[in-house]
């Protein structure tokens, strides 16, 4: 529910912000846009418009079991579900990415790994709202809702092409912007994301299933001998996995659901398009 006297006060910074002259002792019209602009960025985001990529996801289950809601900005966060793992971590807005082994009990800033970024970007929620000939409390209520926010790598966020150039509409965003960025929003319903079914799986029997390491949570010892190990995915599934000759991963498996997701995630996690 949005507060009326904050949405009184948008109300008031859009009319001046469209002002030609400014009095004295008055706010400029130009630093009522600056304004604006700030405030809208310290609005409370509801849960349901916070969206998080798989790669960020499964990066935060492989370092943690802590919920990732309650991370920001420069709190610490602790390798504590695996003994050692490498993270990418960047200062401030340099674009110059850093590999960084770390092990069990090492921490970093949650920020230096990943990035909350605005999908609709604030601009363009502003310009939206300007384009309102006489705004109502009704009128700028529908903009503001479309604020939403991604949780994502900071690698995932340098690798955005033409970032502030998006449409007011989510799912175009994630659709092109994100997608053509090879960035995958968890749990989106994308249209390419079911490749085979019961028919083509009793088609083939079972099949050997490429397992990329990145989507590997955690790993557990397997109870049989001739067993490699149990893998979990970021999903929550358990699937016993082997090494090839080459050191990667695979599953013998004829489980539609779990062929379905890591076909999907190979796609995700792939390391080049």
């Amino acid at each position: 529910m949005f507060d009326k006297t904050d949405v009184n006060y948008i109300i008031y910074l859009l009319n001046r912000t469209k002002q030609d002259n400014t009095d004295d002792f008055q706010i400029w019209n130009g630093s009522a846009n600056y304004i604006l602009n700030q405030l809208l960025r310290q609005i409370k985001t509801p849960k349901e418009n916070w969206y998080i990529t798989y790669k960020a996801d499964t990066l935060w289950q492989q370092l943690t079991t802590d919920k990732i809601d309650d991370y920001y900005y420069k709190k610490k966060v602790t390798l504590s579900r695996n003994e050692h793992l490498s993270v990418t971590t960047f200062k401030g807005n340099s674009k110059n990415p850093n590999v960084r082994p770390i092990s069990k009990g090492d921490s970093f800033a949650f920020r230096e790994v990943f990035h909350d970024e605005h999908i609709i970007p604030i601009k363009i929620i502003i310009n939206q709202l300007l384009k309102l000939d006489k705004p109502t409390y009704e009128t700028v209520v529908e903009v503001l809702s479309k604020i939403s926010i991604c949780r994502m790598l900071k690698t995932e966020d340098r690798s955005i092409y033409n970032s502030h150039k998006r449409s007011f509409d989510l799912s175009t965003i994630i659709e092109t912007t994100y997608l053509k960025s090879g960035i995958y929003m968890k749990d989106y319903p994308y249209k390419h994301m079911v490749k085979m079914t019961k028919d083509d799986l009793s088609y083939v029997g079972g099949i050997e299933l490429a397992i990329p390491k990145d989507m590997i949570v955690e790993f557990f010892p397997h109870p049989e001998p001739y067993g490699y190990k149990i893998a979990l995915l970021p999903n929550g599934m358990y699937t016993d996995v082997y090494k090839d000759g080459n050191g990667d991963y695979y599953s013998k498996t004829n489980d539609l659901e779990l062929i379905k997701y890591v076909m999907f995630l190979q796609e995700v996690f792939a390391k080049f398009r």
